[in-house]
Formats: C-alpha cells, sequence, structure tokens
C-alpha cells in the first residue's frame, strides 16, 4: 500500500476485533496489531523511492491468475525496505521488514538528506528464538550507520532527524 500511495488514499483492517489478543479480561495488541499500531504512529506520511541492488525473484509457481506485472517487494531481496518523510519534513524514517528466519544485514546509503545523525530505531521483533510474543522496543541513535542488522522475523524503523 505504501509503494502505492498515488492510488491508494486510506485502508483499514476489516476486523478490529483480529488485532486483538484476549486473556481473560484483559485485552492487549496481538503481533497485527502491534505492526499496524507501529506503522501508524511512527511511518512518515511523504514517500521517498527506494532503491537497491537485489530484485525480489519472479514465483516459481504463483498460485491463483496470472502473475502481476509489477512486483509487490523492493530491490532488497531479501528485505523489504521502504521510507518516507514525516509530515513536517523534520526526520526520514526508513522501514526495514526481514521476514525470514535468519538475521540480515542491509547497507543504507542516503542520498539527498541532510541528516544529524541523531533519532531512534523501534523494532518489533520476538525476543524468544520462537518467534512468538513480539515485543516494541527503542534504541536511540547517535549515528547514520553503514551497515544495519535486521533480527529475524522483525520490522525495524530507523527514524534519522534532519540536521537543521
Amino acid at each position: 500500500m505504501i509503494r502505492h500511495s498515488d492510488l491508494i488514499k486510506m485502508a483499514t483492517y476489516t476486523f478490529a476485533t483480529s488485532l486483538l489478543k484476549f486473556d481473560g479480561t484483559n485485552v492487549t495488541l496481538n503481533a497485527n496489531g502491534l505492526v499496524f499500531m507501529l506503522y501508524s504512529r511512527y511511518f512518515g506520511t511523504v514517500p521517498v523511492e527506494v532503491t537497491g541492488d537485489s530484485p525480489q525473484p519472479q514465483p516459481t509457481a504463483p498460485f491463483g491468475a496470472e502473475q502481476p506485472a509489477v512486483n509487490a517487494g523492493s530491490d532488497t531481496f531479501p528485505l523489504d525496505v521502504c521510507a518516507a518523510w514525516t509530515q513536517d519534513r523534520n526526520a526520514l524514517v526508513v522501514a526495514v521488514l526481514n521476514p525470514t528466519d535468519l538475521e540480515q544485514a542491509l547497507k543504507l546509503h542516503i542520498v539527498g538528506a541532510k541528516l544529524s545523525g541523531q533519532g531512534v530505531v523501534r523494532r518489533l521483533a520476538s525476543e524468544g528464538a520462537d518467534a512468538s510474543e513480539p515485543v516494541i522496543t527503542e534504541s536511540p541513535l547517535t549515528a547514520v550507520p553503514e551497515t544495519v542488522h535486521t533480527p529475524p522475523f522483525s520490522i525495524s524503523l530507523y527514524e534519522f532527524h534532519v540536521n537543521r
């Protein structure tokens, strides 16, 4: 949806209760709910082009009818990366999704933005080896890293503040 924001203006999850985890009378967000919360609170609103040198492979056995003309993923396989400025353009947010069961590394090369290096990384990942019970953590950034390392089955939002 983010890559097609020129066409898609609004999207919702159909059943809001499917974003919740029930435990007796305690109700919290489940993993899907945490994803929606992470992006809605912290991802930017002004899309930025992302390029890479590792394109998504074509499916070898696509299900359904025809193979789409445009591949849905970014050119950063096996990671999926997208970026956006915050509405006030005070920060650039780079979202890195690692859908694999291995830690992945990504070299960042940000062009055309004067970033202070100060910021924060917000990460949704499991603290256990079985990838259950994911949590959102925050860590400060003191420089724009040359390479980022993403844990298995995780989403990392790197928020870099603008140098003014």
